[in-house]
């Protein structure tokens, strides 16, 4: 049997107790781990221990690495760190969320699950009418800094406060729970730019992201090629799926009416016949008149050459072009 214990961040996870278990406890780390991964190093069960760091993550394939090395153990177990912010510690958290789908994972020191709680994103600006943007990280800023990207800018021309219920690899349904749970007011903006259909989210014990202590985005552009072992893409594909999206469509259009606040929904390159087909009926729903984009941003390290992002341009386009819609 292979046990496999997880540090936050450093090797420090040696200094844990578990040596108590097996005191030959092996260190995975950068040097070793295509032996481990190939069977072979001398030591073929027992304890072994590694992190982040040990294994010099520092793009998208060491994480592949990393799954790899969870998913040939019996068990593995967590340790956190002393802090939930830091990047490493969340990447860790939410590819054990999907991982433990498939093998046993426990998290140290309380070896249990963590109560549901859904928690918002963002919250209200002011009492004052203001604007919403929802989207996933065509909207959140991945590739552009935080005043670069199109709700700011939207905002600025508004002269409106603005909250951002956004989170990269995030779907629709997901989006659109954030803007029903919010405090949405009479004469707010709502502006949700409409990801890709084949994502959705699930829940489990871990951190996946700063906001949603429990709650793990799962989409076909970057998970499906790294989890092919875990889920099948009929999950993303299902009738099921789409019809909740759809629905969940019509439940955010009465929820702005009832709220008496201004909707506007848009979508740029993502192609999926079913959901569009129904949106395309709606004269709040929008396409983006853009066949390429104008410049793309900074390439996020963790997922190159899976999918590009908007650049700075592209963004104050977004913005121009809603903001002439909402005129």
């Amino acid at each position: 049997m292979k046990i496999l214990f997880i540090g936050a961040v450093t090797n420090s996870v040696q200094t844990k107790d578990f040596y108590d278990i097996d005191k030959s406890a092996l260190n995975i780390n950068k040097h070793n781990i295509v032996d481990f991964l190939n069977s072979n190093l001398d030591k073929k069960h027992g304890v072994f221990y590694t992190s982040i760091n040990d294994l010099g993550v520092s793009n998208f394939t060491d994480i592949e690495r990393l799954i790899e090395l969870c998913l040939q153990c019996d068990e593995v177990l967590y340790i956190p760190g002393e802090s939930k912010s830091n990047w490493e510690q969340q990447l860790v958290l939410r590819y054990l969320g999907l991982i433990q789908q498939v093998k046993p994972v426990r998290y140290l020191p309380n070896n249990g699950y963590t109560d549901y709680k859904f928690e918002l994103v963002d919250t209200r600006r002011t009492d004052e009418p203001q604007l919403w943007v929802a989207g996933c990280s065509f909207t959140s800023a991945v590739g552009v800094e935080d005043d670069q990207r199109w709700g700011q800018l939207l905002a600025d021309k508004l002269d409106m406060q603005v909250s951002f219920l956004t989170l990269p690899g995030s779907g629709t349904r997901f989006h659109i729970d954030q803007i029903t749970c919010s405090d949405v007011k009479e004469n707010d903006i709502v502006v949700l730019q409409r990801t890709g259909l084949h994502r959705y989210d699930f829940s489990s014990s871990t951190a996946s992201v700063s906001a949603q202590d429990n709650l793990h985005h799962i989409n076909i552009q970057v998970h499906y090629p790294l989890f092919e072992k875990m889920f099948s893409i009929d999950q993303l594909t299902a009738e099921d799926h789409i019809e909740k999206t759809i629905r969940s469509f019509v439940k955010l259009q009465n929820f702005c009416n009832v709220a008496k606040a201004k909707l506007i929904m848009w979508n740029h390159f993502f192609d999926d016949k079913e959901v569009l087909s129904f949106l395309h009926t709606l004269d709040n729903f929008y396409e983006m008149p853009y066949n390429n984009f104008i410049d793309t941003g900074k390439e996020d390290i963790f997922c190159p050459g899976i999918m590009q992002h908007p650049g700075p341009k592209q963004h104050q386009a977004y913005a121009d072009f809603l903001y002439e819609e909402l005129k």
